[in-house]
């Protein structure tokens, strides 16, 4: 096995770096404004994880995007019930 085949698999088996989980936990939808650009970048992360074939990583942001979506609606859950 030479250098290149072993660092190709050891990309495939990394996992998200903590900006990574932050970006796809906070931003997991678009607000429809430019001034939030990680929308885009999160798609454009999740279009390269799977044209690589970089399966961990792809499960992980789909993981974190749910997790953001999910703490989202349970804040405004909490809003809506504080505020009546």
């Amino acid at each position: 096995m030479d250098l290149e085949e072993k660092n190709k698999r050891e990309r495939k088996d990394k996992s998200l770096t903590l900006s990574e989980k932050i970006s796809f936990f906070l931003m997991p939808f678009n607000l429809g404004s430019r001034l939030f650009i990680t929308k885009e970048y999160n798609d454009t992360e999740i279009e390269r994880f799977e044209k690589f074939g970089f399966e961990k990583k792809l499960i992980e942001a789909k993981k974190y995007k749910y997790y953001g979506f999910a703490f989202y609606i349970f804040l405004f859950i909490i809003l809506l019930l504080w505020t009546s």
